[in-house]
C-alpha cells in the first residue's frame, strides 16, 4: 500500500542523484529498500550523487523511489495517495499510473512524482532492469512537454558537434556506432535525448542501451548529462552502396515521430485513448519543429562500407 510505504521525509534515509538533460533537472531520491537499486541506476547513467542534506535546487523536480511489495501489486484500483508530506507536495489528490513493474504517483499541482518499484534483491535481475526502464516516464513526459524528443537513434560526435543515426531495431545503429572511426566518437547506440537549446538549435544527450542489460550482453555506462549541439539527423537504410540524400521537412517529421514513438510505446500503450492521442500530437509537433530546424537525410549504408564519408560530404 502506497500510504503505508510513503512516510514523512525526515523519517527516511535517502540517497540522492541528479539527472540533468539540458535545462531540465531532477533529483532522484531513494527510500528504504531501493538504495542499492537506485545506486546501480545512477552508475549506469553516470549520475552525480547529491548529499542527503543538500537543498533542492531551484527548478529541480523530484522523483522519490520506494519499494513496492508483492502485496501492493493487487492494489491497482483507483486508490489515491492521501498522506504525502514531502515539502511542496500536496497532501491529497494523487493518482497513479501502472507501467509494470513500477507504479507512478503523479499530481496535477506538482512536478514531483513518486515511483514504487517492484524489484528483487538482485539489482541486475530482469525485473530490476525493467523497473529502471519504466521509471523514466516522468522524465520523457517532461522532455516532450519542453519541446524535446527521446529518439530511437545512435548518437555520434565529431569536432564538438553531434549527429543522430535514427532507425528501428536491427537496422544497423549499433553496428554503425561501433564501426565509425576517429575522429568520430560514438556516444550511444540506441536512444538519444534531444532538447531545444535555442529557437533553431538542439542539444543531444546519450542514453542507456537497456537491452544490453536485459540480454546480458555488456554492462556499459552512459553519462546522460553530457551533450553536444546537434548538427543533423540521418535516417538509416541498409543498401548496396553508401549514399546520403536530403529529404523534405514533412518526410523527416514523419520519420522522427515514428522513431520517438518506438521509445515511448511501453508508456503510451498504457495511457487512456485521449491521453495517447494528445501525447502523439505533441510528439508530432515537436518532430515538425525539429525537422524545420535541422537538416535530415536518408543515409543508405553498407554495413561494411564507409558511410561516414557520406555524412561528412553533406554536412560540409
Amino acid at each position: 500500500m502506497a500510504n503505508d510505504i510513503i512516510q514523512k521525509q525526515d523519517a527516511l534515509s535517502y540517497r540522492a542523484y541528479r539527472l540533468s538533460i539540458g535545462p531540465l533537472s531532477w533529483q532522484l531520491r531513494a527510500g528504504d529498500g531501493v538504495e542499492s537499486w537506485l545506486a546501480r541506476l545512477a552508475r549506469i547513467l553516470e549520475l552525480d550523487a547529491v548529499p542527503d542534506d543538500s537543498p533542492v535546487e531551484l527548478g529541480d523536480r523530484r522523483i522519490y523511489f520506494v519499494k513496492l511489495d508483492s502485496q501492493g501489486l493487487a492494489d491497482s484500483s483507483g486508490k489515491t495517495l492521501e498522506e504525502v508530506t514531502f515539502p511542496g507536495c500536496p497532501r491529497t489528490g494523487w493518482r497513479h499510473r501502472w507501467f509494470y513493474p513500477v507504479r507512478l504517483w503523479i499530481h496535477p499541482e506538482t512536478p514531483h512524482a513518486i515511483c514504487e518499484a517492484l524489484i528483487d534483491d538482485a539489482a541486475a535481475s530482469e525485473m530490476s532492469i525493467e523497473a529502471m526502464v519504466r521509471s523514466f516516464f516522468p522524465v520523457f513526459e517532461k522532455l516532450v512537454e519542453s519541446g524535446g524528443l527521446p529518439l530511437h537513434a545512435a548518437l555520434v560526435s565529431k569536432d564538438g558537434f553531434g549527429v543522430a543515426l535514427a532507425a528501428s531495431g536491427g537496422t544497423g545503429k549499433s553496428t554503425c556506432a561501433r564501426r565509425i572511426p576517429a575522429p568520430w566518437r560514438p556516444m550511444c547506440d540506441d536512444t538519444a535525448l534531444l532538447v531545444p537549446s535555442g529557437p533553431q538549435s538542439y542539444q543531444a544527450h546519450p542514453f542507456a542501451t537497456w537491452s544490453d542489460y536485459l540480454w546480458k550482453r555488456s554492462e556499459g555506462t552512459w553519462r546522460v548529462s553530457s551533450h553536444v549541439p546537434l548538427k543533423g539527423i540521418f535516417l538509416l537504410k541498409q543498401a548496396e552502396e553508401d549514399k546520403a540524400s536530403a529529404i523534405g521537412q514533412g518526410e523527416a517529421a514523419i520519420y522522427l515521430s515514428r522513431s520517438t514513438n518506438d521509445i515511448l510505446l511501453p508508456f503510451t500503450r498504457r495511457l487512456s485513448l485521449d491521453e495517447n492521442r494528445a501525447f502523439e500530437r505533441r510528439v508530432f509537433d515537436n518532430a515538425c519543429r525539429l525537422a524545420k530546424a535541422l537538416p535530415a537525410y536518408i543515409l543508405e549504408v553498407r554495413l561494411e562500407g564507409e558511410f561516414w564519408k557520406e555524412m561528412e560530404r553533406v554536412l560540409g
